[in-house]
């Protein structure tokens, strides 16, 4: 099985769970194809699809959100698992987001798509990637510095994709 896994990220905590996501796939034996969600221009050759974006204000990065729009009926199609990264501090991801989940502009695509999983992980707040403009919210809001993401539950959300994978590959007729 071919597994992509496409990202957008801002300042590079994004990609890097991407990444970390794609090995731990990749361990387990599966051909899988990390990358920009912009560098991806055709979805035919994979067997399931990842996306993951960055969070701001409670939207996903624009790219990804076109890409999607773009792509529904395709994606649909495919066992698909989206992710977005953002929050820090400390306790749960949707609970630091007031309940957010996935942004409301994308749920009728996402309902289309119908996903294996929706998440969203802790994310690292690095005030040496940060614009000026992006400097002085965080200073009005004081949003915790730091890396909060937990790589051991973003390891057990991709072996749960690495089970899923292989229930599809021995039942190819179920419905995804």
């Amino acid at each position: 099985m071919r597994i992509l896994v496409a990202y957008a990220s801002k300042h590079g905590s994004t990609e890097e769970i991407a990444e970390f996501i794609g090995k731990t796939i990749s361990d387990s034996g599966l051909d899988v194809d990390v990358c920009s969600i912009s560098a991806v221009t055709n979805l035919t050759d994979y067997d399931g699809v990842i996306i993951g974006s960055a969070v701001y204000a409670e939207q996903w990065r624009p790219e990804v959100a076109q890409f999607m729009r773009l792509r529904v009926d395709v994606l649909a199609e495919k066992p698909v698992w989206l992710f977005s990264s953002g929050p820090t501090g400390h306790g749960k991801a949707t609970d630091l987001l007031g309940g957010f989940l996935f942004p409301n502009n994308l749920e009728p695509y996402r309902q289309k798509i119908a996903p294996q999983d929706t998440v969203i992980f802790h994310g690292n707040l690095d005030l040496t990637k940060l614009t000026l403009a992006e400097l002085m919210i965080v200073n009005g809001y004081g949003g915790p510095l730091g890396d909060y993401r937990h790589w051991e539950t973003i390891r057990q959300w991709a072996d749960n994709i690495v089970t899923t994978l292989a229930r599809i590959q021995a039942n190819p007729t179920a419905s995804v």
